[in-house]
This record gives C-alpha cells, sequence and structure tokens, in this order.
C-alpha cells in the first residue's frame, strides 16, 4: 500500500490542479473552501476551484481536524478553505477526512514544525508509522501548492506572471522531497538518521519557500 501511495506522489501535484484527485481505496482528495455547513443534518458543502460545489456526509466516524486537533463540524465557517477525503457509497459522497487549512503563516509554520518533530522521533523500525506520518506531511504540502496555484489563478497582470512562475519552482521543491522519500525504502539501520535528515531539510526548504512567496504576494 506504502509503496502504491509514495510511488505516484509525483502524480498527485499535477492533479492540484482539478477539483478532486483519486487515491485508489484511500479515497478521494478535494480542496476547497467550505460553502455551506448543515451541523444538524451532518453535511458540508464545499466549492471547489473550479466553482462547483460537492456535498458530503459527516458520519460519526469522519475524522474533522480544526487547528491542528480534533474538531467538530460546527467550528467550520462558511469561506474556510478545507481538504476533504471522501468515498462514495451508494451514490453519496461520505468524508473520511475533513481538515481546515491553517490560514496565518504563524500557524502553517507551526504545523509542518511539529509534524517534522513527530516524524524525526521514529526509529529504524518504525519505517511504516514512519511513511504513515510522513504521507500526512505529503498532503499538507499538496494544500501549500494548491494554495498558490488559486492565488495565481485570481491574480491579474504581472503579479499573475510572477505567480506562476513561483508556483513553477514550488513544483520542484516538491519533487525534491519525492525523491528523498525514496530512499526511505533502500534505507538501513546504518542510514537511518541521515535519511529523515535529507526527508526533513526538503520539506523545510518548500515550507521556506512557501512562505517567503505568500508573504510577498500578500502584501
Amino acid at each position: 500500500m506504502r509503496k502504491v501511495i509514495f510511488g505516484m506522489a509525483a502524480l498527485a501535484v499535477l492533479a492540484l490542479t482539478g477539483p478532486a484527485r483519486a487515491d485508489t481505496d484511500a479515497g478521494t482528495t478535494m480542496r476547497g473552501h467550505v460553502a455551506r455547513v448543515d451541523a444538524p443534518g451532518n453535511q458540508l458543502t464545499v466549492r471547489t476551484g473550479d466553482g462547483n460545489e460537492v456535498t458530503v456526509h459527516v458520519d460519526p466516524d469522519t475524522r474533522v481536524v480544526v487547528a491542528g486537533q480534533p474538531g467538530k463540524l460546527n467550528q467550520l465557517n462558511s469561506g474556510d478553505a478545507v481538504r476533504v477525503r471522501y468515498v462514495t457509497r451508494g451514490g453519496d459522497r461520505h468524508a473520511l477526512l475533513v481538515k481546515r487549512s491553517p490560514t496565518s503563516l504563524a500557524d502553517v509554520k507551526r504545523e509542518t514544525n511539529q509534524a517534522l518533530e513527530a516524524a524525526k522521533r521514529y526509529g529504524f523500525k518504525q519505517k511504516d508509522q514512519y511513511e504513515h506520518k510522513l504521507h500526512g506531511v505529503l498532503d499538507d504540502l499538496d494544500d501549500r501548492l494548491d494554495d498558490l496555484q488559486q492565488r495565481a489563478r485570481k491574480a491579474t497582470g504581472q503579479a499573475a506572471q510572477d505567480l506562476r512562475e513561483q508556483v513553477r519552482q514550488l513544483k520542484q521543491r516538491r519533487g525534491v522531497v519525492d525523491q528523498r522519500l525514496q530512499q526511505v525504502k533502500s534505507a538501513t539501520a546504518e542510514t537511518w538518521d541521515n535519511v529523515k535528515d535529507t526527508v526533513s531539510d526538503a520539506v523545510q526548504e518548500f515550507q521556506n519557500f512557501y512562505e517567503r512567496t505568500r508573504a510577498r504576494f500578500s502584501k
């Protein structure tokens, strides 16, 4: 299962330009902004980047994450940026995960640093847990990339051109993260700490570039 996930990681970057992407048996991931919250009816409607509205059922076992902590559907507000992973059953979409994306740069940085610090604690014999943790980090990186792509679509003139160039460079850094993650498969007990460091460095470089770009174009 992990081989499938990491083997497809590069394709995930390109798939961000659409409203949703298939994640094999892990469900389908979509990114967008909250259009409506129906807490009594346990439903969430998300407006994707192409303007479509998609409604999902939020079941008792749906994992809702707000500010990096377990949350509830009624904590979401119209306009919140969210990532939703869902499966389709009986013609209806049922959410497996609903995660509200951090809005401030400080929150973005805190979330990334916490994930990296947690991943560093895994020893060589915990490879599977490490890869599982990094799968969540990959999703977070793709949230950052999608954020810039959305900003580029809304920008005009020179700002739009500059943002598209920043997105291109950010995709390159995302590709470097994928390359480093491939080394996890062949890591030995002797190289394990070094491999983790190279992955962490690549993720941090991606994060730093995103922060600089977002700060620049938020002025």
